[in-house]
């Protein structure tokens, strides 16, 4: 069994053997599609799986070392295109024990993760959210141009939030590089030809007015929150106009489904390097999650949208976390899914504790005013934010966070994960508190039995609680 491997165009590559062993090989790196049943009844001849590699052998040049991993471990042999090793391990240096200084001094792990940035070339990097990504990707930055001699090497740094754009490049500015360096390229400001590394939000490369033809510019490109880059997102079309094979994901958590970690590796490589909050908990706050499990009396029996609704409208429910947010007396934020849920706890909240600052941010929240109460965070202790759980999950540096409480209906695990990080900060030897809400009825229940499993297997603090409402 023979497979030659080939390099097909830009960020493809190409199994050639015969048809029986490609239909394994395919077989191998495929998972059955979740809505299988819905394919089945539009269409009986369909195909009920999601497949990392195409009927004709096509795959993502990134997928390369897990396929091959594949083949010597079921004793295939097997001839790789030259041109395709590069472009899958296309290193800047075999040695891991020379790094270049920033202006702030890096961590253990954070000179791992470089020194593997450096003999890899691209790949994903996973380190919990509060243990300075940001510091890591300057560290990347500044010793690729150190090595390459280079040091104007274009840059291209993708955020997923608005407000990362502006905060990546302080903190860049604030390690060393120069600001002249530096442009935002978001709405309403183009990108500066001249500056070399460019910090973009990923809303602009999705814009149909964006001219994507000049991602092709970039000699590496370094992807904040990458977990998004998960199996169907809109960015991987767009992303086909980048042409150079370094790349760098950073995310704080990685997708649970194999078909999203496909996704991800296909486009960036392999993941080089990856530490939990338990091996960097000396680098972060001290916490405990506090599961409040609330008992309603007469639940009624609905569907799950109506429980969300149900939840959400319920009186009781948002009066018990608005006076659990008020008794903490400790900057705390609410999550919430729904805006119709976020303003019915601000209305409750702000009609029964009127002296107390209390915001509602969500997606029309202009950017001054998000940054505005952050700030007010840094230098206060007794502020109550209610958010979109999109919105703050991800990506906000508030240092002086103390409480979570989530509000919302959900079990995904990026999104809880994220927001936990989100207290996990070091801020004058805090212990933050996470308060998880939970509900005796069907949905809410099953969520929280996942919700649990992620608790246990990240080694989190979990102590359960029953309240009457």
């Amino acid at each position: 069994m023979h497979v030659e491997i080939q390099y097909l165009r830009h960020n493809m590559g190409r199994m050639i053997t015969d048809q029986a062993s490609l239909d394994i090989i395919r077989e191998h790196f495929s998972v059955k599609n979740p809505n299988a049943a819905m394919i089945k009844r539009a269409n009986r001849f369909a195909s009920t799986k999601t497949y990392a590699i195409t009927p004709t052998g096509q795959f993502y040049e990134g997928m390369l070392l897990e396929i091959v991993k594949y083949l010597k471990d079921n004793n295939y042999t097997f001839k790789i295109d030259t041109d395709l090793l590069v472009k899958t391990m296309p290193q800047y240096t075999s040695d891991e024990s020379c790094l270049y200084q920033l202006n702030k001094p890096y961590r253990w792990y954070q000179e791992e993760s470089i020194s593997k940035s450096m003999v890899w070339g691209r790949g994903v990097i996973v380190l919990p959210t509060a243990t300075g990504k940001t510091l890591t990707l300057a560290g990347i930055i500044y010793n690729i141009r150190k090595y390459t001699n280079n040091p104007k090497l274009k840059v291209l740094i993708t955020t997923p939030l608005i407000q990362l754009v502006e905060q990546t490049r302080d903190d860049l500015i604030e390690y060393g590089f120069d600001a002249a360096d530096i442009a935002v390229w978001r709405g309403g400001i183009d990108a500066d030809p001249n500056a070399s590394i460019i910090v973009c939000s990923n809303k602009i490369l999705l814009s149909k007015n964006t001219d994507k033809t000049l991602l092709a510019q970039f000699d590496l490109c370094v992807f904040d929150e990458c977990h998004g880059l998960k199996r169907g997102n809109e960015l991987l079309k767009v992303f086909k106009y980048i042409k150079t094979p370094h790349r760098f994901g950073l995310t704080g958590t990685l997708p649970d489904r194999v078909e999203d970690i496909w996704s991800i590796k296909g486009f960036l490589g392999e993941i080089i390097y990856q530490k939990k909050v338990d091996e960097l908990k000396e680098y972060l706050a001290s916490f405990k999650v506090f599961g409040l499990h609330l008992e309603h009396l007469d639940v009624p029996k609905i569907e799950y949208r109506q429980e969300i609704e149900y939840l959400a409208e319920n009186q009781s429910r948002n009066d018990f976390i608005c006076k659990l947010a008020h008794k903490l007396q400790k900057n705390t934020l609410i999550l919430v899914d729904r805006i119709v849920h976020g303003e019915s706890v601000y209305k409750q909240y702000t009609e029964k504790y009127p002296d107390k600052p209390c915001f509602f941010i969500r997606g029309s929240t202009p950017l001054e005013d998000r940054q505005h109460v952050s700030k007010l965070m840094d230098d206060n202790n007794d502020i109550v934010i209610i958010a979109i759980s999109r919105i703050f999950s991800t990506g906000i540096n508030i240092p002086n966070l103390q409480a979570l409480i989530f509000a919302q209906i959900g079990k995904a695990k990026i999104k809880v994960l994220q927001s936990i990080s989100r207290t996990l900060r070091q801020f004058n030897n805090k212990c933050a508190e996470i308060f998880d809400i939970s509900d005796n009825l069907k949905y809410s229940l099953r969520h929280l039995e996942d919700r649990k499993l992620i608790y246990e297997k990240e080694k989190y603090p979990y102590i359960e609680t029953r309240c009457d409402i």
